[in-house]
């Protein structure tokens, strides 16, 4: 039988509030965004249905918001309570085309579920009291950073052991010391966090779960489980390995990238301005400011990790 002491994580996502993913479409494009908004090509971006809006707010209500779980050691786990909103995410949630209607489901059909949208704050509804709107405007004018997610901290650290930075992402990342993140669910599949469903989303990495019917969907599975999903996108966040870089990125002027990265941008056709981030020796530094249509000329196969001394050039 599996020992308990394998199902700490899994625990943990168990108590963590839920949220769903709207669209990965934004009216902005903000450097360091950690949904990665404004790095999908037109043929990747989405919006929910609202069939599947409604049939994934009924599984949070159903089998994330009701007593207890069984986790398949047997043991009984509270899951979250129900005092925890449901974070309604994207990209920018509010410009989905059908965004009155997602507003009247949850406002009217749904009054004894409390929501946090996450906008940008571009646009305002109507207050309700079952709604709470977090604004993060992350604009120029006033300065907002990011943590850069574009810059991969196996490329600034050096350690190319990939568990090293999940195992720093518990530490260093906010959805494993405390229940202030959030388990997206997004094309009826959940994942551990909204940063690796945009991941997830850009270069197919198959770090997700299935929706279950009829049980919590973090019930059936391991530590283990969650570690392997984790080690596949950890080493790439910036959340995972927190770390002082040259300068720092203000938002809708430029995207921080390093070598591990840019085959996001190249994959996907960005035509957002951007530095490189990169070691020199001991030391951090950042490239000039760069067109990201470059990057077409770039081959990065064979590219040595760490050495990017043919593009910052």
């Amino acid at each position: 039988m599996l020992k308990v002491f394998t199902f700490q994580k899994v625990k943990h996502l168990i108590s963590t509030r839920p949220g769903i993913i709207v669209t990965n479409a934004c009216n902005l494009s903000c450097g360091g965004c950690n949904a990665q908004c404004g790095k999908f090509s037109k043929d990747k971006l989405w919006f929910i249905s609202i069939d599947q809006f409604v049939e994934n707010i009924e599984y949070i209500k159903n089998y994330m918001y009701q007593g207890t779980t069984t986790l398949i050691n047997g043991e009984s786990v509270e899951i979250n309570p129900q005092r925890f909103p449901v974070d309604l995410i994207g990209g920018e949630p509010t410009v989905h085309p059908e965004w009155k209607k997602i507003w009247q489901i949850v406002t009217q059909e749904y009054k004894d579920i409390k929501f946090v949208i996450s906008t940008n704050g571009r646009r305002n509804d109507e207050d309700a009291e079952n709604v709470f709107y977090y604004r993060s405007y992350k604009t120029k004018e006033i300065g907002k950073q990011f943590v850069s997610t574009l810059v991969a901290p196996i490329d600034i650290v050096g350690n190319q052991n990939k568990k090293y930075y999940w195992d720093s992402a518990q530490i260093d990342c906010g959805i494993w010391f405390s229940t202030g993140c959030v388990n997206p669910i997004y094309k009826n599949y959940i994942t551990f966090c909204s940063v690796a469903s945009s991941w997830n989303d850009l270069l197919d990495l198959d770090i997700n779960w299935p929706l279950t019917p009829g049980m919590n969907p973090f019930c059936k599975l391991t530590d283990l489980d969650v570690d392997r999903m984790a080690s596949k996108v950890c080493y790439r966040c910036g959340w995972a390995k927190k770390v002082e870089l040259p300068e720092n990125q203000e938002s809708q002027l430029y995207d921080l990238v390093s070598d591990t990265n840019l085959e996001v941008l190249q994959k996907n056709s960005v035509n957002k301005p951007y530095k490189i981030v990169y070691r020199d020796g001991d030391e951090i530094k950042v490239s000039d400011l760069k067109n990201s249509r470059t990057l077409q000329l770039v081959q990065l196969t064979g590219l040595k990790h760490g050495d990017s001394s043919n593009i910052v050039r």
